[in-house]
């Protein structure tokens, strides 16, 4: 017999109609690869720019950036779209493997572990979108889809055999591990080395604790902060931190729960300590939740009325800036900020605390909700420079120099 028509022991060759599921698993790899690579870029534009707005974020109910932000986007030290990236590699990798191998037992079962695996991701991942973080991001429903259509591919390849496909697939395996010790080493030592050395860059938020200063010019004369800054009331109640006399005064009309304004806040935070003669901060009240804010309607942020009304009630014991600092960090945990809470982290009395919220000691908050309302104020955070109001963030130009942006309004 002629080298031409010899069939080699392994069995022929299968037919091309077997292979087309291959390379459409490989494609579908490729496109997901992309989308996880496009979600890994918002999460960390949005970890680093207040301002980043992704072309995604819809609405409230729609957003890749809520999604982005919450701490459900980072598993086991990593961004799970990163994690994402990894497993659309390896399931490129598996296909490649199994429509160039004339044995697929092996590949095919690989590819199926690694698809039931984002199956079961993604049913998770929705599922704590819905309800946990109750936003979803398209592109995250996207690879859901992606990952549906690889589970159809892999029923179409799957073996039709009565005798123990696993055995079978292990047997083979094992000669694979054998022959290719190192690359699968190499493969299974990605997973643990991200664990190990990702850069945490969303933990990088501004340290401002013990900023405020009891030696501030306080207009109602009212002190007892940390050292450094001055920190004051203006005339109509509200809290500020920053420069006596101010060059450019910023009115922050902001949300506990919102991360957005978490993200605003600590940068602008961290600005005002840079040049604390020059600005002041203000902060406004505008919660995003029906308990509230009329502006609001259904469920939203369901703690923020709650929230903004235990920082004044902490402000009423000199703690103001420490419950603001303490509310946008943990604004969003699972577990309720409460009085409790505030005195164990912070050293109010929890019992104050309780009769001033008893006794809507708080409802001149309802200042700041009526100005959102005269101002036409829809988003937070929004910040109000010299009469001039914007949405996300002060243009780093105004704040660059004050000289010439003048005393903002409100300074009281």
């Amino acid at each position: 017999m002629s080298s031409g028509s010899r069939v080699r022991s392994d069995g022929p060759s299968p037919p091309l109609a077997k292979r087309w599921p291959y390379l459409a698993m490989l494609l579908i790899s490729l496109v997901g690869e992309g989308v996880a690579i496009k979600l890994a870029f918002i999460h960390y534009d949005v970890h680093h720019d207040a301002a980043t707005q992704s072309f995604c974020a819809l609405s409230d109910a729609v957003n890749c950036d809520t999604v982005a932000l919450s701490p459900y986007s980072v598993f086991m030290g990593v961004p799970v779209a990163v994690w994402g990236m990894l497993g659309y590699a390896f399931l490129g990798l598996a296909a490649v493997w199994a429509r160039s191998s004339r044995k697929r037992l092996a590949p095919t079962v690989v590819l199926a572990a690694l698809t039931g695996a984002s199956v079961l991701t993604s049913v998770a991942l929705a599922t704590i979108s819905v309800l946990l973080i109750e936003s979803l991001c398209i592109l995250c429903m996207t690879t859901y889809l992606l990952n549906a259509i690889l589970a159809v591919l892999v029923v179409t390849v799957w073996p039709k055999r009565r005798e123990s496909v696993v055995r079978a697939a292990v047997s083979e395996l094992g000669r694979v591990w054998r022959r290719r010790m190192v690359p699968t080493l190499l493969c299974a030592g990605i997973p643990v080395t991200l664990m190990l050395f990702f850069p945490r860059y969303w933990e990088q938020t501004p340290s401002i604790a013990g900023e405020t200063s009891t030696n501030a010019a306080n207009d109602t004369g009212d002190g007892n902060q940390p050292e450094s800054m001055a920190v004051g009331v203006t005339k109509d109640g509200h809290h500020w931190i920053g420069a006596r006399d101010p060059q450019v005064v910023v009115e922050e009309f902001s949300d506990y729960q919102c991360p957005f304004c978490k993200r605003a806040h600590f940068r602008l935070r961290a600005l005002v300590s840079e040049q604390p003669d020059s600005i002041r901060l203000i902060h406004r009240h505008l919660p995003l939740d029906d308990h509230c804010n009329p502006l609001i309607s259904g469920t939203f942020h369901p703690r923020a009325c709650y929230y903004a009304a235990l920082s004044v009630c902490a402000g009423k014991q000199d703690r103001f800036w420490e419950a603001n600092d303490y509310l946008y960090e943990h604004g969003r945990d699972a577990t309720p900020v409460t009085p409790e809470v505030l005195e164990a982290e912070l050293g109010v009395s929890r019992d104050k605390l309780q009769d001033c919220l008893d006794q809507r000691a708080w409802g001149g908050m309802r200042l700041d909700l009526e100005e959102a309302v005269r101002l036409q104020l829809s988003a937070t955070p929004t910040f109000r420079v010299d009469g001039q109001v914007y949405v996300g963030q002060v243009p780093p130009e105004v704040l660059a120099a004050p000289a010439k942006a003048g005393r903002g309004a409100g300074s009281g």
